[in-house]
């Protein structure tokens, strides 16, 4: 699966287990939630997470995947209990 970019066309890494797919959209869980995300790179955040609104800007809505670094935008996420 791979997903149009302006300059690019760029992989979908594979959905690691426990996680939810994420597609663009405005941060799907409330600000204060703890998750770990995986970008577009296929790379991960810290396993032991950071609150959703880390990564919701300025200066780049990760989870919208807006900004200059398609790389790095939220492809899917793992809520932490």
């Amino acid at each position: 699966m791979t997903i149009e970019d302006t300059e690019t066309e760029l992989d979908v890494p594979p959905l690691p287990p426990g996680f939810i797919a994420h597609d663009g959209s405005p941060c799907p869980v409330p600000p204060e939630t703890m998750v770990v995300v995986q970008f577009r790179d296929g790379g991960l955040d810290d396993p032991e997470g950071r609150e959703a609104r880390y990564w919701d800007g300025p200066p780049d809505k990760w989870w919208e995947w807006e900004g200059d670094f398609p790389v790095v935008n939220i492809m899917a996420y793992r809520v932490l209990a």
